[in-house]
């Protein structure tokens, strides 16, 4: 994988629920990569980060309901994000 190849570059979007989170990535071409579903809980954000990396690099990702359903998720990304550029 080469992180200049738009294929790549991805962009993350999740649309959250109180039981499950769905995810979607594209890449830089605008197709769409991978779909799947997490659970909402500490083991399903894991799970969800390195799915996310096993596809190539995030470069942004939008997720619905920060406010509520999905604040956790964002949380948890955020400090992941934190963490790695330190």
């Amino acid at each position: 994988m080469n992180s200049n190849d738009p294929r790549y570059k991805l962009y993350l979007g999740v649309d959250t629920h109180l039981g499950l989170h769905v995810a979607t990535l594209i890449n830089e071409l605008s197709q769409v990569v991978k779909s799947k579903s997490f659970s909402v809980d500490l083991a399903g954000y894991r799970e969800h980060l390195a799915w996310c990396k096993s596809y190539g690099f995030l470069q942004k990702a939008g997720i619905e309901g920060t406010g509520s359903s999905g604040a956790e998720l964002t949380k948890f990304l955020i400090r992941m994000v934190l963490m790695y550029m330190k």
